[in-house]
């Protein structure tokens, strides 16, 4: 019998109810009593009681409006040719200051010199951004038109990807091997004045998580105080950023897609040879399957 427990493949129910084992596989954490999983590990897919779960197993995980047999549009596909702009641009006011000699509130990047400054304008020109920045004694300011976000925004997966996007420019790392994109990593420096955005990050990364996306953050010291490390390496968010920056540079291949659709493929087989519920195999067939490591 197939069971999808905490949106993990399982093979059976609890076994016993005495413990529970938590269990972190990159950005996606999960606690469950003791039950057979389905794994992937030395080179072969077998059923493993949760107990006995080690680093670098491989574990799937289903993102849950699949479970429930609604195929979910993340992002429509009329919008994925175009981030949306506002959310995007207010990546860029994240930081401000208030001009008492002129009455103007400014929009400032942090930490962002001259030579960074000049190649996110080469950047946002390519993208034929409405975003101007402005360098000057080593203080890079923001001009954009009106960006404000409201709360829905902070909870829709189109908004918070195009945010995410304009983050990764300003403050991002594309983590690319032989012209393919792996990851991608955001440090966004916390002023204790800023402790409020770490939750807004916080809470859009919930979001995502709801529409079965997996990105994870952490907090690290640094010597201006705490930063927020966002790591990107969810496939289907990868592959929008990607779509999205290839004014500015293309990529060859997003492996991590190809490497969870062969995943699928051999678990569908692995459960039908094995004779497992055809009812689940046949919702498995029609949804995402998201290989993870176990850490």
């Amino acid at each position: 019998m197939l069971y999808l427990s905490n949106n993990i493949i399982a093979t059976s129910d609890v076994h016993t109810i005495q413990k529970q084992y938590n269990v972190k596989a990159g950005s996606f954490h999960f606690s469950d009593y003791d039950r057979d999983i389905l794994v992937f590990h030395k080179r072969q897919l077998k059923n493993i009681s949760l107990k006995n779960l080690g680093q670098k197993m491989t574990i799937f995980y289903v993102p849950q409006q699949e479970l429930e047999g609604a195929i979910h549009s993340k992002i429509p596909q009329k919008k994925k040719d175009c981030y949306h702009v506002a959310s995007f641009n207010s990546a860029f006011t994240l930081f401000s200051s208030f001009d008492e000699i002129n009455g103007e509130k400014n929009h400032f990047l942090y930490r962002i010199n001259q030579q960074k400054t000049a190649n996110l304008q080469t950047s946002l020109q390519a993208l034929q951004s409405n975003v101007i920045l402005n360098n000057n004694n080593d203080i890079t300011r923001a001009t954009t038109p009106t960006s404000a976000q409201s709360q829905e925004d902070l909870n829709d997966t189109y908004h918070i990807t195009s945010f995410l996007f304009g983050l990764s420019l300003i403050y991002g790392n594309y983590q690319a091997k032989h012209d393919e994109l792996l990851s991608i990593k955001i440090h966004i420096p916390i002023f204790w004045v800023y402790g409020q955005l770490a939750q807004t990050i916080k809470q859009m990364i919930l979001a995502l998580k709801h529409d079965g996306i997996l990105v994870d953050h952490t907090m690290q010291d640094s010597n201006d105080g705490e930063v927020m490390q966002i790591t990107i390496n969810d496939y289907e968010i990868i592959e929008q950023l990607a779509h999205w920056y290839k004014p500015i540079a293309s990529f060859s291949k997003i492996t991590k897609k190809e490497r969870a659709d062969f995943f699928k493929s051999r678990i569908i087989s692995y459960l039908e040879i094995n004779n497992y519920d055809q009812a689940t195999i046949n919702l498995l067939q029609e949804s995402m399957i998201k290989p993870l490591v176990v850490q």
